[in-house]
């Protein structure tokens, strides 16, 4: 059964869906006003681990993530570039649904705009006025009040610090500090629709409670997003569902730990953020859901480029492994049944555990081992194993090469590198001749030229194997 953590209550959940077979999963998704970068990557790609291993345990997923093309940070940015709020959401889903797909991040099922569902918002903030949980302020907007509720702060545990403080003091019209914006009055010029009190626009919190609402009705499975979102974001949302519904609408609440980059959290609001688009320059898909997976999902990462360099040597240890076998046999064979069994145990087992991906991902390397050991004693017992290494790899979206994909990356690294397999090959032979006469000095600096050629050398018995390596810059 698969085991995960809950935010609201602190502890271990085991998944059990509302409804037998079909889990239900809702995600934040990005504010459309710049380009995807690493930390958004880090939360997406968490997710599509998540999903995709529920769905090898055979449960069906209906997932939606929703688009935020209307917010301040959109209308600030139209604004300095000169365009309409529209056109430039427009182009920045574009790009982020570019980025998601070099990533190798699936598609949800549904992914709404929230200027595409501003009836049904205008419809849940109308419930909320009808049972007194909100109220509109002397500038015509819709306030929801702290005070109506007994629960606030129970998911960020931050009742205390934020609701003791200043909590006389009127702030923009709200009766008190804390009570947040359900519909907004626009300033000249900015995006608005007719609503019951004016022409305005949805507050941010209200926008993800009504999405899911329409698409996931009342009570869900899994609400994720990433760990800054708990505060305010996630809070106002529960206490918004909760006075709607008279109870919380989401099972378990899921976050993912930050993205760190020269001690502070990445984020585009802190100008401190590098895009995804420019780590592809150098690097593929899988070294960065390599780099993503050596962390737990909810513990914070800190990024560096010794650390890609790490995922990219651990990628290539399991591609390596899995030179020379032969692709897709996977036939039952009793010598290596036993260890199949344990090894796929063993994954689904860290998997099930709050999807522990750094324990998952070790399974692999072990199995690496084993198919190294193997590989040079019995070919087919060594690709049968290596079927099963890359099945488990896929479900972490890893190991996806197959062998056309390997030959034409490889002919590619070639061509950059400007060497042709000729000259690797006479080169490979003369630092053979110099190791049988002990010359260890050249045979190292052979090795090192060839490095420096993205060219990696595998001495096995009385042989001695090169391969062009996956991003080695």
């Amino acid at each position: 059964m698969i085991c995960l953590y809950n935010t609201l209550t602190k502890t271990k959940e085991l998944i059990n869906p509302i409804k037998p077979n079909l889990v239900t999963i809702y995600i934040c998704g990005v504010t459309t006003y710049d380009l995807c970068h690493l930390g958004h990557g880090r939360t997406f790609v968490a997710f599509d681990i998540i999903i995709r291993h529920i769905r090898h345990c055979g449960y069906k997923v209906r997932y939606i993530r929703n688009i935020t093309d209307i917010d301040d940070k959109v209308i600030y940015k139209a604004v300095k570039v000169g365009v309409q709020c529209k056109f430039l959401s427009k182009s920045f889903i574009v790009e982020m649904h570019k980025d998601f797909k070099l990533v190798n991040v699936a598609q949800p099922n549904h992914e709404p705009c929230t200027t595409k569902t501003i009836r049904h918002i205008i419809d849940y903030v109308y419930m909320l006025i009808k049972k007194r949980y909100a109220y509109l302020n002397t500038n015509g907007e819709v306030i929801y009040s702290i005070k109506t509720t007994n629960s606030y702060g129970l998911l960020s545990r931050q009742a205390a610090i934020y609701l003791n403080v200043n909590k006389l003091k009127n702030f923009n019209n709200k009766r008190t500090s804390n009570d947040f914006v359900l519909w907004k009055r626009p300033k000249p010029g900015e995006p608005s629709w007719d609503s019951p009190w004016g022409i305005g626009r949805p507050g941010w919190h209200i926008e993800c409670s009504a999405i899911n609402h329409k698409y996931l009705a009342s009570h869900f499975d899994i609400h994720g997003g990433g760990l800054d979102l708990i505060f305010p974001h996630h809070e106002n949302e529960l206490t918004q569902t909760t006075s709607c519904f008279d109870g919380s609408c989401v099972r378990i609440w899921m976050h993912t730990g930050i993205l760190i980059l020269n001690k502070e959290k990445m984020s585009k609001s802190l100008e401190n953020s590098i895009k995804l688009r420019d780590v592809f320059s150098s690097y593929d898909a899988e070294t960065i859901r390599a780099l993503y997976i050596t962390s737990h999902y909810r513990s914070p990462l800190s990024f560096s480029l010794k650390k890609v360099k790490e995922a990219v040597t651990s990628l290539k240890r399991l591609y390596t492994s899995l030179r020379t076998t032969r692709f897709r046999l996977n036939v039952a064979l009793k010598e290596t049944k036993g260890i199949k069994e344990e090894m796929v145990e063993r994954f689904i087992n860290a998997m099930n555990d709050d999807f522990n991906t750094p324990k998952a991902f070790s399974i692999l390397f072990y199995m690496s081992k084993r198919i190294n050991y193997l590989k040079h004693r019995n070919l087919i017992l060594a690709s049968n194993l290596a079927s099963n290494l890359r099945s488990l790899g896929s479900r972490l979206g890893l190991l996806s090469y197959g062998s056309i994909d390997l030959m034409y990356i490889q002919e590619t690294i070639l061509t950059k590198a400007k060497i042709r397999i000729d000259d690797i090959e006479k080169l490979i032979k003369k630092r053979n001749l110099a190791r049988s006469n002990k010359q260890w000095h050249l045979s190292d600096n052979i090795r090192a030229k060839l490095i420096d050629k993205s060219i990696v050398l595998e001495d096995v018995k009385d042989n001695t194997i090169w391969n062009a390596s996956l991003n080695l810059q």
